[in-house]
């Protein structure tokens, strides 16, 4: 283990709350077959994001649904954000 700014070549990161864990994948991962994968990935995230925000900008689903109902689609929203935002991030981190 050893303590790192940079990401170093040949490793993949994954996020854990503020922390950013590094694991080296040498040859392991075939990285375009990665890439095509995270970034089909990211292409099924986004739609579910653009439903939910389009569902929260209803006035109409807003005012009506319940308290319980409206903090459950705003979860729901904020991590599929965080999601894309972690697969972008590891598309541009493949080396």
């Amino acid at each position: 283990i050893e303590k790192t700014a940079a990401q170093p070549p040949q490793t993949v990161g994954f996020g854990v709350g503020d922390v950013t864990v590094y694991v080296h994948i040498g040859e392991a991962i075939d990285g375009e077959k990665e890439k095509a994968r995270l970034q089909k990935e990211l292409e099924s995230v986004s739609p579910y994001i653009a439903s939910l925000e389009k569902k929260m900008a209803t006035e109409q689903f807003v005012a009506h649904a319940p308290q319980a109902v409206i903090e459950a689609e705003k979860k729901k929203l904020e991590e599929a954000k965080q999601k894309a935002i972690q697969l972008q991030k590891q598309l541009t981190d493949i080396h």
